[in-house]
């Protein structure tokens, strides 16, 4: 508050005084109080994000409306009148235009209407309070604002429940809730369920090392390298059908060396060979063929299990599978991991509505298997997970893979084993020892028979039409934010949550930018319309009836919007901005749609009009010499409308494309 009144207080030419400068101050210092105690109590009412998002907005369009800057008192119906006091933004503006125009400089002795200088005439016209002892009050009515906002929050955070970790059923349709997973006594794989062909591939990475670039934070400490290597010459092969357990302590570069084996690295510098099938490893293959579970579950919250498994497999599954044999695949995926019971319940929120944490792991899995991929990285798979849920996914994953005895865990003592601490404390390298052993021997010459491709056999080839268009993708997302009510207008928070599972599938090579951006844009189109409609609708009437003649992007957003009020030419007219400013007029999208509206609705009407200071004239000529709009330019404004839009549309298609807010 004291950084804003400072910075725009003498600039903007208020009254000069200190004295004045401090009440000002004061008055923003309780309105900022107030504001803050509003928020909070809307969000411990919403208690979500988006919900508290909404009835920000909701809240703040009548308080600014009925707070007597937009609509001026007397102009307001009288069964409107009671929004006018109950409005903070009222109290607000009388003390602020009080403290303005009570000043000496506007005493000028000027009789009006029981006023008796400038000042009170010019607050007497806007419908404002005159006596000075209304400052105090209103002051002080904005402090108990804060006080009873600030009141009823803690009430609703102590009364309210938290929000509860409900699951959501929609009845799509009948589901069969008797099902059972057979499986054999001697640990294989159901085998009476669909299954979806696919090759068996190799994998093999020889000599890779990963470095990135030294952070600042341990140059300040006196390193010099200009890259810090994560990876040192790590070498194996993943053979087609084993199921190969990637085991060491935090830290040790697991997560790394599978992204970096998976393409999905954003950032660093990799050397080595990766080859898939003895043929050098080409990524846009890879992802076609392969599937990673990431620590992280990554869903869209808005859709039920079944339609989100419908999403993934319209993406993953070829162009030419029929819809009943999707669906059947789906059901058999479903069933493996036990999610058929669940088909219908809304993945929400993690940690607050819809799914546990072991069934969005599940969920997790049943997206990659979907694919039938020939490779499949699971990256802690059995996190979150409980004993009965982990065991169905070892189960599950490859057939024939020999159990662990019962009672032995060697797992717990080989990473104690095998910790830089046990290097440290019993005098061996194991690195060395590994090295110089017949093991490491063995293995590379597993990775040079494993790099080797098979005779007369080619390179992994897809041939055209076993991808799903861009114009079926396109066609795929409109159909999702069909699906996705909460998602509509809502925009901030939930572009940036979804924003995630872009980077999800875009990562395993499911849609292109393209696609995802012009569902995005249009999407909004229907509800644009309906939008302009509704508006037109009232705001026509609510013109006569009411008057006689929307974390980072939130604050970015503000800037952009107050910004565009400023020169819109409806704060500050047209003619009155400084010329070193005017360009910022005609830059500002909002200033076209003042401009158009006020002079397609008005640049025709001929009655004349008394203008306090100048002779009377129509309305026409007001508009034309008063605020400086002419008809010539309506279809330039028109144009550039046009031209925003399709701005705007390119800028968020780029933006996509090229910038992403995910480092890995």
């Amino acid at each position: 508050t004291s950084l804003w009144t400072s910075l725009t207080y003498y600039a903007i030419g208020y009254a000069p005084s200190p004295i004045r400068f401090f009440q000002q101050l004061l008055v923003l210092f309780f309105m900022h109080q107030m504001s803050m105690g509003l928020y909070r109590l809307l969000a411990s009412i919403g208690r979500t994000q988006v919900m508290a998002n909404t009835l920000g907005t909701t809240a703040l369009i009548p308080i600014c409306i009925l707070g007597g800057f937009i609509i001026p008192k007397d102009e307001l119906q009288p069964w409107l009148r009671w929004g006018y006091w109950a409005s903070p933004f009222t109290y607000a503006q009388n003390a602020i235009s009080m403290n303005e125009f009570l000043d000496n400089r506007w005493a000028k002795e000027f009789h009006y209407a029981n006023a008796n200088t400038i000042g009170k005439v010019i607050l007497k016209i806007k419908g404002l309070l005159i006596d000075w002892q209304w400052y105090w009050i209103c002051v002080s009515i904005l402090f108990g604002f804060s006080v009873v906002f600030n009141i009823l929050s803690i009430f609703t955070l102590q009364f309210l429940n938290p929000p509860y970790k409900h699951k959501v059923n929609i009845n799509i349709r009948k589901v069969n809730m008797d099902y059972n997973i057979q499986i054999s006594g001697d640990n294989k794989a159901s085998t009476n369920r669909v299954i979806l062909p696919f090759e068996p591939l190799s994998l093999v990475f020889n000599h890779i090392n990963y470095f990135v670039d030294m952070p600042k934070e341990m140059i300040k400490y006196g390193v010099y390298e200009k890259r810090l290597q994560l990876l040192r010459d790590v070498s194996g092969a993943f053979r087609p059908g084993v199921l190969t357990a990637l085991v060491g302590i935090t830290g040790a570069g697991k997560t790394t060396l599978l992204d970096v084996l998976a393409g999905r690295k954003t950032e660093g510098y990799i050397e080595g060979t990766i080859t898939l099938a003895g043929h050098p490893k080409k990524q846009e293959m890879f992802t076609r063929v392969s599937g990673y579970c990431e620590q992280t579950d990554i869903h869209s919250p808005n859709l039920p299990i079944y339609e989100s498994l419908q999403y993934a497999a319209w993406l993953r599954l070829p162009s030419h599978f029929k819809s009943c044999e999707r669906d059947m695949y789906i059901e058999e995926v479903m069933d493996l991991v036990e999610l058929t019971g669940l088909m219908n319940t809304m993945v929400g929120f993690p940690g607050a509505t819809g799914l546990t944490a072991e069934q969005r792991k599940r969920l997790t899995i049943a997206v990659e298997l979907l694919a039938g991929p020939s490779i499949i990285f699971m990256d802690e798979p059995t996190t979150s997970l409980d004993s009965r849920g982990a065991a169905i996914v070892m189960r599950t994953a490859i057939p024939g893979v020999p159990r662990i005895h019962k009672g032995q865990n060697p797992a717990t003592w080989m990473l104690d084993i095998s910790s830089q601490a046990t290097e440290y404390r019993i005098g061996l390298d194991y690195a060395q020892i590994y090295h110089e052993s017949s093991l490491y021997k063995q293995n590379m010459l597993q990775v040079d028979e494993q790099s080797k491709p098979e005779q007369n056999k080619e390179d992994i080839y897809f041939p055209p039409g076993t991808q799903s268009s861009s114009h079926h993708k396109y066609l795929l997302r409109i159909n999702y934010y069909w699906h996705c009510v909460l998602e509509n207008r809502l925009d901030n928070p939930i572009v940036a949550m979804e924003r995630v599972v872009l980077y999800r599938e875009t990562t395993s090579g499911m849609y292109s930018a393209i696609a995802y951006a012009i569902a995005q844009i249009a999407i909004e189109v229907p509800y644009m319309l309906v939008q302009v409609f509704i508006y037109t609708s009232i705001v026509y009437p609510m013109t006569v009836t009411l008057t006689p003649n929307v974390e980072i992007a939130a604050a970015l957003s503000f800037l952009i919007f107050i910004l565009w009020n400023i020169f819109s030419g409806f704060i500050i007219l047209k003619e009155m901005i400084p010329v070193w400013w005017r360009w910022m007029y005609w830059a500002d999208p909002a200033a076209w749609t003042v401009y158009g509206l006020t002079f397609s609705q008005l640049g025709d009407r001929m009655e004349v009009i008394h203008v306090p200071g100048r002779m009377n004239m129509t309305v026409r000529e007001y508009l034309e010499v008063y605020i400086g709009l002419h008809d010539g330019q309506l279809p330039l404004m028109m144009v550039l409308h046009l031209m925003a839009a399709v701005l705007m549309a390119t800028l968020f298609y780029l933006s996509i494309k090229h910038l992403r807010f995910q480092r890995r």
